[in-house]
């Protein structure tokens, strides 16, 4: 299950520069817990659109388009 992080207070779930996660993916066994949202939307596409409904495939100009779209997107 993915679930957005209800509580701020769980300390389980700071990550390395002590930033609350925007949602955490409980799917695998151990949580994984991702945050900022460029790096959210790779990680979904690349863990829940293996068929590439709204993501593009690894290394296709398309998905390296998109990359420089984020990475715009997060230094303006």
């Amino acid at each position: 299950m993915i679930g957005l992080l209800r509580s701020a207070t769980n300390d389980n779930l700071s990550t390395a520069n002590g930033r609350i996660p925007a949602l955490v993916d409980n799917t695998s066994g151990k949580p994984k817990r991702v945050f900022e949202g460029a790096s959210m939307q790779l990680y979904l596409c690349e863990k829940y659109d293996k068929d590439h409904k709204i993501s593009f495939p690894y290394d296709s100009d398309e998905y390296w388009e998109t990359v420089e779209w984020l990475v715009w997107m997060v230094s303006s």
